[in-house]
């Protein structure tokens, strides 16, 4: 995630509030992966923030705008979501772990 490098190096006053991610040992990435992985990295930061940290989901519209774009239509656009909404999910969840811990340390 060179880009994430990049940005926090561009941004420094905001770096604080994009967590680091280290990828773990045992990922398994499959081919098909990276067609949902790019989805979501495009679409991740077309969300609302809260004035107090927080994100909320990536919103439907953002999801099904992509899909239209790239083609996405019927079960694909159906699958297309489903794999960025659980992405996100993961996302998160990793989002509020990390400022939990930052509030407790």
């Amino acid at each position: 995630m060179d880009w994430l490098a990049d940005l926090r190096e561009a941004e420094p006053d905001a770096a604080a509030v994009i967590p680091e991610f280290e990828e773990p040992d045992d990922l398994v990435e499959e081919d098909w992966h990276r067609l949902y992985l790019r989805a979501w990295r495009i679409l991740r930061f077309d969300r609302q923030y809260g004035s107090f940290g927080g994100e909320s989901h990536i919103c439907f519209r953002a999801i099904n705008a992509y899909g239209r774009r790239y083609g996405f239509t019927g079960q694909d656009f159906d699958l297309l979501r489903h794999c960025v909404i659980e992405i996100d999910r993961e996302w998160l969840d990793f989002v509020a772990e990390e400022q939990d811990e930052g509030k407790t340390k």
